[in-house]
């Protein structure tokens, strides 16, 4: 029987009355003692067998009553003895708390839930009537066993021995009975543990410390069994100690899952409602439906924790637009502001700054592109550091510049020491890290420019100073670098605001293998008279999709429209429309029908014009990070639609192994570093013994982290920009058919528009002027450039790198990756000898500019010895025999070695293989692709029964490659003869 409060407590939270009826009684008096000290222990009885005056004591308060709720026992079918008594009084004991040898502070808790004493936990499978076990049936479409006998309590026996027979069928992990009991009435199958670490066992020693691995508890590892999916669905807490600790629950209790096979997700929400069953009443079914929908994997929760900033305690806000009341502690001296797009970060950050330069604090304002550092600047009253010699103010009031120049070599000629009490501003604060940690452009610099960037931090924390870091998507990862850096405790204040648009935007995604369904109804849309604002990843001439392209093809069909092309080329070419535009888009772009940009329209700038595009198109092809592409689509503010075609996976532009564990990704680097080192120590090269290559770890770890979340976003990067849109209050809506219907039509067009222009472009590339060495350094550190200058550079880049005429055939191999595929099959053939030199100088150089320290992803990225040492030990070698030929049969050792160091070449080479479904043609192929080389069908042998395709090796020669490898081998052998007239 089941009180009517207690009925009522379970009812409120979503619970149909047949799982109350089944599950839970009313008990009271002296009921509660049976059901919790059956399995007491001789020593807690007297003599006579009457449990001792301590015991019952502490059990006192339950004699006022309250609820019992078992289940049923997975392992027999039986209903548990097992389960959870919930008193209307609850026990109330005092706890210690004072810190150290203080303990005179107290502090007063209780126990909720009472578990049978001396027992070891087990979890809730409540018992269920037949209607759910046959709606969870339909919802799987799993069929029901035979002759269900049903109780007379209406309970269908044989119901959780089905679920673990049929591993098809998911299972939802909540912690508590009637969180359980909410998720079945929703037609889900779910478990409750008692507490969230009950899911395993951890063995522990006299002292109480780990003494072996932890273990399942066989109630739950009963259901990890034939790949089956577990999610966890724990509350939703904000407290940091607690939300730490589900978040350490999940992983140690997953992976162990994980290890036995299953799949492992997890249920998240955003709103208020802490549990599932106040989720489930307060939003409905539907929405819990919707976010079961949009679980997450483990790995992909366990990342999010390296962005959760719930341990820095931010102030809360919910504000359209920050206010000026937003002000920090007086004593802060690191603060953080995280807001999400249009809700005026870059406004309230000037503010902050023309407070600062009243009292005299000069301003430091340090981006990752040069267009958003001046427009930063232009838009907060400070010089661009290239307006320094010729502003008034001389840079007093302080300057913005690029991470890039935080060198003394740079035209800032940086010191860290001129910047005591002042304040640095990292507005998007995430991108410029990480453009700092892994950038090409500072690759050269990157050990000085960390070194002052760290320097930079100290002098202004210890001269009383402020660092601010702005960002939307404003992590743990920015924070915790950044305060590691400093390398003592500082005064942190961050703010968090919550604010979600009311307006929700139309965000209509198109799918496809290329955006051509994208193209056709942005045509449509044109033809209707509407004004559009296109982004697209690509620029160069051969980007099929890129601004370039794209703006020819809208030109030739929209001859009398105004069209404007901002990118890197055309924002610093003398004369262009685009010159200049960054810091006056909106009075620029309103003279436009049609702009499109690349990314150097990104992030830190705002597009302000109202009713004036009628919509937003952009284009992700897979390089730009997920938060890359969310903020590009953002650049817009206006409350139009965007139009979206994203690539379904970006695995081609991954950091490092690819690896989305920190662990996993740094301990390859480290074995990378480490063996590329020792083979240069092999040829008897000991330059490198005093390297210092565990330089700044704080780097190497926030490196770690951070491109941990980028491969995690490329490896499902179409799943992950949609789900974070509409997580920041976009809509779903799906396109016009008929604004469609001609896309292969528009995608012929931009395959003809692109081969045409690609093909001028080699040919003027070709064509250019020949520039002297000299002349092409110039090039090179010129910022504003003609075509022509920039044509000139290219063909001056080319000449120097192949040493054989630069034809149209030659910019579209380099254009195509062969330089790197040349290197590895030079230095694996012809110019082996020639590799440890090769190496011993990228390495020497390195070292000099970091001054005897290196950043280890820099080591690795440079070097080549341990990929030739891969492709030696693999045997790619006997494939470039053209005379030899290869089958399955024959390749078989290949393959057997192949897979034995599956990890160590993805680790080396970045090729995936998977010793279940790849033949041995297929790893070879893969391999040879690095080298841009391919084997050739030549026919089939053997008879029906042993039939097998044979190949022939490669084809070595015929891309004038040979030409180009006497050009190395020739320009390597006279530097080594010059060196030793040197020496």
């Amino acid at each position: 029987m089941v009180l009517e409060r207690h009925q009522q407590e379970w009812l409120n939270s979503a619970v149909s009355q047949s799982l109350i009826d089944l599950n839970v009684v009313s008990l009271k008096d002296f009921e509660p003692y049976d059901r919790l000290l059956y399995a007491l222990p001789d020593s807690d009885r007297r003599n006579d067998g009457r449990i001792r005056d301590k015991i019952l004591k502490r059990y006192t308060h339950i004699e006022e009553g309250g609820w019992w709720c078992s289940g049923v026992d997975v392992l027999t079918g039986f209903e548990s003895e097992w389960g959870q008594f919930k008193p209307d009084i609850p026990y109330r004991y005092q706890e210690k708390s004072g810190k150290g040898f203080d303990t005179s502070q107290y502090k007063e808790k209780f126990i909720k839930y009472e578990p049978p004493k001396n027992v070891p936990t087990e979890i809730f499978a409540l018992k269920v009537p037949l209607d759910l076990w046959q709606a969870i049936a339909n919802r799987y479409d799993v069929s029901l066993p035979e002759n269900i006998v049903v109780t007379a309590q209406g309970r269908a026996l044989g119901f959780w021995a089905w679920i673990v027979a049929h591993s098809k069928i998911p299972i939802i992990i909540t912690e508590g009975a009637k969180k359980a009991g909410a998720i079945l009435t929703a037609e889900y199958v779910a478990i409750a543990l008692p507490g969230i670490f009950n899911g395993y066992r951890q063995p522990k020693d006299q002292w109480n410390r780990k003494s072996g691995n932890a273990y399942l508890i066989p109630q739950l590892q009963i259901f990890a069994q034939g790949g089956r999916e577990l999610i966890f669905c724990f509350d939703r807490d904000t407290k940091p100690s607690t939300v730490k600790n589900v978040r350490t629950a999940i992983s140690k209790t997953g992976t162990l899952l994980q290890l036995q096979g299953s799949a492992v997700s997890i249920i998240t929400w955003d709103r208020p409602e802490k549990g599932v069953d106040d989720l489930i009443a307060a939003r409905g079914i539907e929405y819990f439906n919707s976010r079961y929908k949009k679980r997450e994997s483990l790995s992909n929760f366990k990342l999010s924790a390296l962005l959760d900033i719930s341990k820095y305690q931010p102030l809360i806000i919910n504000q359209r637009y920050l206010s000026e009341n937003l002000i920090p502690t007086e004593t802060a001296q690191l603060i953080g502001l995280k807001s999400p797009k249009n809700t005026g970060k870059t406004e309230w950050l000037s503010r902050i700054v023309r407070r600062l330069i009243f009292k005299g604090k000069p301003v430091l304002i340090i981006t990752h592109r040069i267009q958003l550092a001046k427009a930063l600047c232009a838009r907060f009253g400070v010089d661009h550091i290239e307006e320094v010699r010729n502003s008034e103010t001389r840079g007093i009031l302080g300057y913005g510049l690029c991470i890039d120049s935080l060198h003394p070599n740079s035209q800032a000629n940086f010191n860290p020491e001129d910047w005591s009490e002042a304040v640095v501003i990292l507005d998007e604060a995430e991108q410029v890290i990480w453009h700092l940690l892994d950038s090409s452009t500072c690759q050269d610099n990157r050990v000085e420019i960390i070194e002052n960037f760290q320097r930079l931090l100290k002098t202004v924390i210890t001269s009383g100073g402020q660092i601010y870091l702005s960002d939307a998507d404003l992590s743990a990862i920015a924070l915790d670098y950044v305060s590691n850096l400093i390398g003592f405790p500082v005064h942190t204040w961050v703010a968090q605001n919550v604010y979600r648009s009311k307006v929700s935007r139309k965000l209509i995604p198109y799918t496809g293998s290329d955006p051509r369904d994208l193209i056709a109804a942005l045509v449509k849309e044109i033809e209707r008279g509407n004004k559009v604002f296109i982004q697209t990843t690509g620029q160069k001439a051969k980007s099929k999709w890129g601004s370039i392209n794209l703006e020819i093809l809208l030109t030739e069909k929209f001859p009398h429209l105004r069209i404007i092309r901002i990118d890197r080329d055309s924002v610093s070419e003398p004369g262009h429309p685009a010159v200049g535009c960054m810091a006056n888009l909106d009075c620029i772009l309103n003279g436009y029908d049609i702009a499109i940009a690349s990314p150097v329209i990104e992030t830190g700038v705002s597009i302000n014009l109202k009713q004036h595009f009628s919509s937003v198109w952009a284009i992700a092809q897979g390089v730009q990070t997920v938060d890359a592409v969310c903020q590009t689509v953002e650049r817009v503010r206006d409350d139009v639609p965007r139009h979206i075609w994203i690539k379904t996976t970006a695995k081609g532009n991954r950091i490092g192994n690819g690896s989305t564990s920190v662990k996993a990704l740094l301990k390859s680097q480290h074995k990378l570093t480490k063996a590329n080192i020792l083979l240069l120590q092999q040829a008897s090269i000991s330059d490198f013994d005093d390297l210092e290559i565990n330089f700044s770890p704080e780097s190497l770890l926030g490196w770690g982290k951070r491109a941990c979340i980028v491969n995690a976003g490329k490896n499902s990067y179409r799943d992950s920009i949609l789900t974070k849109l509409l997580s920041e209050g976009y809509e779903l809506s799906s396109h016009q058919e008929e604004d469609i219907e001609n896309a292969n039509v528009i995608r012929q067009e931009v395959f003809q528009v692109c081969e045409q222009n690609y093909l001028k472009f080699r040919y003027k590339v070709s064509d250019a002027s020949i520039v002297t060495e000299k002349q092409l350094e110039e090039l090179k550190n010129k910022k504003a450039k003609t075509e022509a200058e920039r044509l000139s550079q290219r063909k001056g880049i080319l000449s120097k790198r192949y040493g054989i005429e630069v034809t149209p055939e030659l910019v579209e191999k380099d254009d195509n990756g062969w330089y790197p595929q040349l290197q590895l099959h030079y230095y694996l053939t012809l110019g082996n000898q020639h590799l440890p030199e090769r190496d011993r100088k990228s390495l020497a150089r390195i070292k000099e500019q970091g001054q005897g320290s290196a950043f280890k992803p820099d080591i690795n990225k440079r070097t080549l010895s341990t990929q030739i040492m891969a492709l030696q030990v693999i045997g790619i070698e006997q494939f470039l025999d053209n005379e030899a030929e290869f089958c399955k049969t024959s390749l078989a050792d290949f393959l057997d070695r192949a897979i034995k160091m599956r990890f160590d070449i993805k680790t080396i080479l970045g090729v995936t293989i998977n010793p279940e479904k790849d033949s041995a043609i297929a790893v070879a192929q893969r391999i040879l692709k690095k080298l841009g080389l391919k084997l050739e069908f030549k026919c089939w042998r053997g008879d029906r029964s042993s039939k097998q395709r044979v190949y022939k090796g490669c084809e070595v020669y015929l891309d004038r490659r040979s030409k180009v490898f006497e050009y190395w081998l020739s320009r390597e052998t006279k530097e080594v003869e010059t060196e030793l007239k040197v020496a």
